[in-house]
């Protein structure tokens, strides 16, 4: 049943080189992260918070390889006793920045909502008014032109309406050259 102690230690060694194998990827993720985001800080306090960040990460990794020597030096013992202390303290600091510039994130993205939002509303109060004047004009334009044609129409009427009760000398008063203004001279000359 039990493991030969050479064997235990052969597995501790190939789990301990798997896990540094790990942490080495993942310190090279974190740095990718940082460099990414660092040209895309707004405000100073997110500056500070990044700072923060990135000025913890040094000493975070020196206690966790430290950790990691001692569980290499199957000092087991001392790697738990210093990874509950100094370690847990450590990622506390990081914990915290992190937490910092995730609310300060988050309240960039609150105020830039804020900001798309009203920006937003004034564009849709602007297009509604620009809706509102051209309807305007539109109306305007459409009762203008139909207020000529119908004064036109009206004076060709009255002229034919005079014709008829037998004022041969009435004249159609149109001046136009547009369709109507035609039709009111064909009249007048007929009228001749």
């Amino acid at each position: 049943g039990t493991q030969p102690s050479w064997l235990r230690i052969l597995a501790d060694a190939a789990t301990m080189a798997t896990r540094e194998k790990a942490i080495v990827e993942l310190d090279k993720t974190v740095e990718s992260l940082t460099a990414k985001y660092e040209p895309v800080i707004v405000t100073d306090s997110e500056k500070k918070l990044f700072q923060q960040l990135t000025g913890s990460v040094p000493a975070y990794k020196k206690v966790r390889d430290k950790v990691l020597e001692l569980s290499k030096n199957y000092s087991k013992d001392a790697a738990a006793e210093l990874q509950k202390t100094e370690l847990t303290e450590q990622l506390g600091v990081l914990y915290a920045a992190l937490d910092g510039l995730i609310a300060e994130n988050e309240q960039q993205a609150q105020e830039s909502y804020a900001a798309s939002h009203s920006l937003s509303t004034t564009l849709n109060w602007t297009m509604i008014a620009l809706n509102l004047i051209a309807i305007f004009i539109g109306v305007f334009t459409v009762w203008f032109v139909s207020k000529l044609i119908v004064e036109n129409l009206a004076n060709v009427l009255a002229a034919a309406e005079q014709l008829q009760s037998g004022n041969l000398t009435h004249r159609s008063q149109v001046t136009s050259q547009d369709e109507i203004g035609k039709l009111a001279v064909a009249f007048n000359q007929m009228a001749e």
